[in-house]
């Protein structure tokens, strides 16, 4: 059906001069990627024409039809063999990031680029193709909090959970994390807590070998409330007696009394007061108005 009648008809709009044809084409190329079973055509070329395709958009001079196939990269990307992932790993998304990288608006499209490949790819394969770099660029260097988070959750859950068990990775993943506790600036403490938090929702284990005792040590005396709110956050999902050492910073923020830092652990009794209080005040007298 589509060798027969629907490629030709394609192969003809593809060379359309019009701008919402292309952006048209451009916008059902993941369907025609995720509808078609290109993994079990028997014929190379066959699949190379996918990529021509998605080269043909990514080229165009009007950044509305390249913006709108580039969530498709990664999924197009993983169709293909290992050794054909593999080179176009290195060739066509590397190529790509770098480009989004200059660009003045693409840290969206990076971002939501990286997370789309470390949930597709084996963490071990990117980490050897220095895909973990962006990711802490990213971290360091990334002046919107909400893009430096994401990075953050990307970095605990598929990276430091999967590979920091083993040699290859661990030192490498150790100096970074190690660094972030440890600075003085408290955005790079307040990441190392997502970090941790992303890695406890998916192991719990590795959370307490490699993050909860780093916290008691080097944390427990924190003074910014930015950070405070993050580790009560962060002691709001570990459960009360699963680690000793988180359980100190726990008894510490909860002596402080402080409710902006409290109203964060509403498992706790002292928590659930002040929520209570909260919505008890915003049931009988609304939110305020500045």
């Amino acid at each position: 059906m589509w060798q027969e009648k629907l490629k030709p008809i394609y192969d003809l709009l593809i060379k359309d001069i019009l701008l919402n044809v292309r952006t048209a084409l451009a916008a059902g190329f993941k369907e025609i990627i995720n509808l078609l079973p290109i993994k079990e055509m028997d014929k190379e070329a066959d699949k190379e024409y996918f990529l021509s395709l998605m080269n043909h958009f990514l080229k165009d001079g009007e950044d509305k039809v390249s913006a709108l196939v580039l969530p498709t990269l990664c999924t197009l990307v993983s169709k293909f063999s290992d050794a054909k992932k593999q080179e176009l790993l290195e060739t066509l998304i590397k190529q790509k990031i770098e480009s989004i990288k200059n660009l003045k608006n693409g840290r969206d499209n990076l971002v939501r680029m990286l997370e789309q490949l470390f949930e597709m790819f084996q963490p071990s394969q990117l980490m050897d193709l220095n895909f973990h770099e962006y990711l802490f660029d990213i971290i360091w260097n990334e002046r919107a909090i909400n893009y430096k988070v994401r990075a953050a959750k990307v970095i605990g859950s598929k990276i430091v959970v999967p590979l920091i068990k083993g040699k290859k990775h661990r030192a490498l993943l150790t100096a970074f994390t190690d660094k972030l506790r440890i600075s003085k600036n408290f955005r790079d403490r307040q990441i190392y807590i997502c970090i941790a938090s992303s890695a406890h929702s998916k192991d719990n284990e590795i959370f307490k070998k490699h993050f909860a005792k780093n916290i008691a040590t080097d944390m427990e005396n924190e003074k910014c409330q930015c950070v405070l709110i993050s580790l009560a956050k962060l002691c709001a999902v570990v459960k009360e007696g699963y680690s000793k050492s988180l359980d100190k910073v726990r008894a510490k923020l909860l002596a402080s009394k402080d409710p902006t830092i409290i109203q964060y652990m509403p498992n706790c009794k002292e928590g659930k007061k002040i929520e209570q209080s909260r919505r008890y005040l915003a049931l009988n007298y609304g939110e305020a108005k500045g």
